[in-house]
């Protein structure tokens, strides 16, 4: 994935329904974080 604002947020969208998907398979309260390439 680039590292640009366009991509990061996309990224985030991408990791956000994959959390909302283990909460439904779960019942648990799951947390979400994207790391990029810059530090």
């Amino acid at each position: 994935m680039p590292d640009n604002p366009r991509a990061i947020r996309r990224g985030e969208r991408q990791v956000e329904g994959y959390k909302k998907e283990l909460e439904q398979m779960t019942g648990e309260k799951w947390t979400s974080h994207v790391d990029t390439y810059r530090q």
